[in-house]
């Protein structure tokens, strides 16, 4: 299944929960199905779209370990999501998604744009290295200000990496994991 050229092509390409899951199983097992209980390669479909291992009769979900697991969302609308998400030149915020998809409360848009930015992020990135400047910064409205401690690589006259991270307080010792 080749991925779609227009938003267009992708409303009608993922029309359905089934197509989706497809879809995912195909990149999921490139190479073909792997049980993660037995390693068995060979599984059918149930009717719940889940893949049934042959050899010790796992019920597996495509799903499972994904930013998808657990959704009450439709897939449909996940992927409609993330084509959006990336084709954002200015980014984007969770009031546009809740504007734009109609899901429902800010909360539940916000909770979808922070699973959205958290698989933008390198798990093995490496930490930040050479002369490192930290400074710290506010997010959100008068009444509910936000500290974020910012960490910047100096290279020459540019910026080289960057992370960001909340903070509770500006006393409290600072987070090591912030600088990887």
């Amino acid at each position: 299944m080749e991925y779609p050229k227009d938003y267009r092509e992708l409303v009608s390409q993922f029309n359905t929960q089934a197509r989706c899951i497809e879809y995912l199983a195909a990149i999921r097992w490139a190479d073909g199905f792997t049980c993660p209980r037995c390693a068995g390669k060979e599984a059918w479909r149930s009717e719940r779209l889940l893949w049934v291992c042959r050899q010790c009769e796992s019920h597996v979900s495509v799903l499972a370990g994904t930013l998808f697991q657990d959704t009450k969302l439709p897939l449909s609308l996940w992927f409609q999501l993330i084509w959006w998400f990336v084709g954002q030149k200015s980014g984007t915020s969770a009031l546009s998604i809740q504007t734009n998809f109609g899901v429902g409360s800010y909360r539940t848009a916000w909770k979808l744009l922070h699973k959205l930015r958290s698989c933008m992020v390198l798990a093995g990135r490496a930490p930040l290295s050479g002369k490192v400047e930290v400074d710290e910064g506010f997010v959100g409205g008068e009444n509910n200000k936000k500290i974020v401690m910012v960490a910047a690589e100096v290279r020459g006259k540019a910026t080289g990496r960057v992370r960001m991270r909340h903070i509770h307080s500006r006393t409290s010792e600072g987070d090591p994991r912030m600088y990887h």
